[in-house]
């Protein structure tokens, strides 16, 4: 909390200490904008007490703790001002919102919105993910204390880049019914508590949820059955839909999808790797009853990064290349990581559990091609040992080498990448599958050197297709 003074006596001005910011015509309530900076900010004057002090209490335990954390720069926080008093006069308190500049970007919608716009590509679905899955990591440590439930309506992202944005002030009060929030990732028992205030499962389930929605589009559960129980989708029909009744619709129960809405989403289904599908099946099944069985965000968010390190780029077309199925890809493995190489492909600094600031934008080796041989170029700040039929060379930073099966390397003091082949005893399962709503490609953001050299003119123009890959370039 910070004793500041407050000038509000123009109604279209309002003077922070030194800093003067006007009313923002046409935006939200209470937004301000400093004409020099450019800063924008929502100002909203608080007199109930429980929300000042939740506000209070955010800022003291997790601003505190938190700030600075890479899951906590998409969260948009509120801190407490306390306007200077004279002797006779009460200290009035607000909430001060600062905005960053890229939340007004009209590639930002609401993320119950953002799945039904034709734009959002499968590239920068993942990325909303797993930038989600960074955000709840640190928003569930403080789950029944200061986070006290969820609001799937204050959630944005940005369709373009797979950038996510929480305005995490409603998620500091407390909630008496579901008309207080948008009715979306609640889960079962949710619908059958009085207490509303959320619980660790609760949001592991909201995880999964918007997990299958981002990759998939449509409901878990809603199917034939539940088309024709409800054929108007009132809130009603939402909440029946939601609390446990119906069945998850990729199964074989009696909830299956539906006939005539159903087959895009069969398809987009048979399209995700086979594991991150056990892990939507387990949860949406034995999870429904069993909160305990259900996936922590922190094993959601690795299983996302995995999606990430799956997706390749083929023939102006991006498809999933699916380690758990044979395949001539050789994979650059990391304990259970597996990423494939292939040109734009990358090992990132979660991969090897090295500091963010010892790679470059994150990127620890990149994959290039040249001359039809694949090169892995050292992007770190280390020199790598690189070991190969029991002769080691050093590549030092900037430096490249070529990518041969059986290598190892060494990165500095941290973990080693093996080079392996995709190749495994078991069936190939070939997809091939044009996935509707999902056709926009967005270039990886790999922003070293010549990694990001040599995309076709119309990777924009490009339709998504998911499938396994060949081990060859198309």
């Amino acid at each position: 909390m910070q004793i500041v003074n407050i000038d509000i006596s123009d109604s279209g001005r309002i003077i922070i200490d030194d800093r003067v910011y006007y009313s923002v015509e046409n935006a939200a309530d209470g937004m301000i904008q400093n004409p020099d900076t450019h800063e924008r900010a929502v100002l909203k004057k608080i007199d109930n007490q429980p929300e000042l002090e939740a506000a209070d209490d955010f800022e003291c335990e997790v601003l505190a703790a938190e700030k600075g954390s890479r899951g906590f720069r998409n969260i948009i926080y509120p801190t407490v001002l306390k306007r200077k008093a004279g002797l006779s006069e009460m200290n009035e308190a607000f909430i001060f919102t600062e905005v960053p500049e890229s939340v007004t970007d009209r590639s930002v919608h609401q993320l119950t919105k953002a799945l039904k716009v034709s734009g959002f590509s499968i590239y920068s679905r993942i990325m909303a993910a797993m930038n989600l899955a960074e955000s709840l990591c640190v928003i569930q440590k403080y789950v029944g204390r200061n986070i006290v439930t969820i609001h799937p309506e204050e959630i944005y992202v940005n369709i373009d880049s797979g950038d996510v944005y929480i305005w995490i002030a409603n998620w500091l009060r407390d909630v008496t019914a579901k008309s207080g929030t948008e009715e979306f990732g609640f889960s079962p028992e949710w619908y059958h508590r009085t207490d509303k205030t959320v619980t660790y499962s609760d949001l592991n389930y909201f995880a999964a949820y918007v997990f299958f929605r981002l990759l998939c589009n449509d409901d878990p559960f809603d199917g034939s059955e539940t088309l024709m129980q409800f054929p108007l989708l009132t809130r009603e029909a939402i909440t029946s839909i939601h609390d446990g009744t119906y069945g998850f619709v990729l199964t074989d129960g009696r909830n299956n999808i539906s006939e005539y809405i159903g087959y895009g989403l069969q398809k987009k289904w048979r399209a995700l790797p086979r594991f991150i599908r056990v892990e939507f099946e387990k949860n949406f099944t034995v999870g429904l009853k069993s909160p305990e069985d259900r996936t922590d965000i922190a094993k959601w968010l690795k299983i996302i990064q995995k999606m990430r390190d799956s997706l390749v780029y083929v023939n102006s077309q991006f498809k999933f290349c699916d380690p758990d199925v044979s395949n001539k890809v050789l994979f650059m493995v990391v304990d259970d990581f597996k990423i494939p190489v292939w040109p734009k492909k990358a090992v990132y600094w979660y991969h090897v559990d090295i500091p963010l600031y010892e790679s470059q934008n994150g990127i620890v080796a990149g994959v290039t091609v040249r001359e039809g041989k694949y090169y892995l170029s050292n992007l770190s700040g280390n020199p790598w040992a690189v070991t190969l039929n029991s002769v080691t060379e050093w590549v030092e930073p900037e430096q490249s080498i070529q990518i041969i099966e059986g290598m190892v390397i060494k990165l500095g003091d941290s973990k080693s990448i093996k080079v392996q082949s995709g190749e495994i005893d078991t069936t190939p399962e070939l997809v091939d599958v044009i996935v509707p709503d999902m056709n926009s490609i967005v270039n990886d953001n790999i922003i070293s050197g010549d990694i990001i050299d040599g995309l076709p003119d119309d990777v924009h123009e490009a339709a998504l297709i998911i499938d396994n890959c060949n081990g060859k370039e198309e």
